[in-house]
């Protein structure tokens, strides 16, 4: 049997690792709200004010148009898209008419982290420094939030199974807006029905993002984030 000095090591030996563990976890956690506190502040440094004022534009059904910066945003959702296949082939050969960005919509809580992916893609155009081909692969491509451009297209575009579609066009013609609802071969449905449907577990994973963060801001929100401090980190 231990002495009881023994005893009393052991007992003062337990009690200091688990005060360091509840001291490394609380040290953990502090970092990850400093994380998220950062990602705001970069959102404040990074992106101007925005201002989304929604057109009217012809008849287009659920179709919604926004005016970012003096360039219009015309949107569309569809679901139960039958042709996905035929479209991504038509990208892919440069030969889509008209030249659209067409996102997986089962990434999008929301229309806000668009509209900001749509911002940057206008400021890239303005400066002349499209990191891809088209400016709607662009939108695309910054909606992801990421560097890697054949990943972020692969990921937040269409593949050709794809069945739950958003489509944008910067500045579109009555023309072409009537054209964009022709091309897709599927039911469009209202922008609101967005939250819904989003595959929250599936954005979780692809934005990293954690349940910290989510105590302190929406998805959406967070998404937004990792765009706007994209080429800042």
């Amino acid at each position: 049997m231990l002495p009881q000095s023994h005893f009393t090591i052991i007992f003062l030996f337990r009690c200091s690792k688990r005060r360091k563990t509840k001291e490394t976890k609380k040290k953990k956690l502090r970092k990850r709200r400093n994380e998220g506190n950062f990602l705001n502040e970069a959102v404040a440094k990074t992106a101007p004010p925005y201002t989304f004022l929604p057109l009217s534009i012809g008849d287009t059904s659920e179709m919604k148009h926004y005016e970012i910066s003096g360039t219009t945003l015309s949107v569309a959702l569809f679901t139960e898209v039958a042709n996905s296949k035929e479209l991504l082939e038509l990208m892919q050969a440069g030969t889509l008419e008209p030249e659209v960005a067409l996102l997986n919509a089962s990434l999008i809580p929301d229309i806000f982290p668009v509209l900001a992916a749509a911002h940057k893609t206008l400021v890239s155009k303005s400066r002349d420094s499209l990191t891809t081909r088209t400016l709607h692969s662009e939108l695309v491509y910054n909606y992801s939030g990421s560097k890697h451009i054949s990943e972020s297209l692969k990921r937040c575009g269409i593949s050709d199974s794809t069945t739950y579609i958003l489509a944008a066009r910067f500045n579109a013609s009555e023309e072409e807006l009537n054209a964009m609802k022709t091309l897709i071969k599927g039911k469009e449905i209202d922008l609101e029905e967005l939250e819904g449907r989003a595959n929250k577990s599936q954005i979780l994973k692809q934005y990293k993002i954690t349940g910290v963060e989510l105590g302190i801001s929406t998805i959406g929100d967070a998404i937004t984030c990792r765009i706007a401090s994209r080429d800042a980190l």
